[in-house]
């Protein structure tokens, strides 16, 4: 349940660089961020930002938005 959630996530955490970190902090604090935004806060390139959203949520990392 939670606990073994909890822990995979902290498992897959440590393999998260700076900026998916900030990635997952920035959505966790506002998940009604547009892409853009979210690029322009961690300074990378739209593109470049929604494939790392993509990678987190297939990790499990993001496993959904609530606004």
């Amino acid at each position: 349940g939670e606990l073994w959630r909890y822990y995979w996530q902290e498992i897959l955490s440590r393999n998260m660089d700076n900026i998916d970190h900030k990635i997952w902090k920035l959505l966790q604090k506002n998940a009604r961020l547009s892409n853009q935004e979210l690029a322009d806060e961690v300074n990378l390139s739209a593109s470049a930002c929604h494939r790392r959203v993509k990678i987190l949520e297939s990790m499990g990392i993001i496993e959904g938005y609530q606004a």
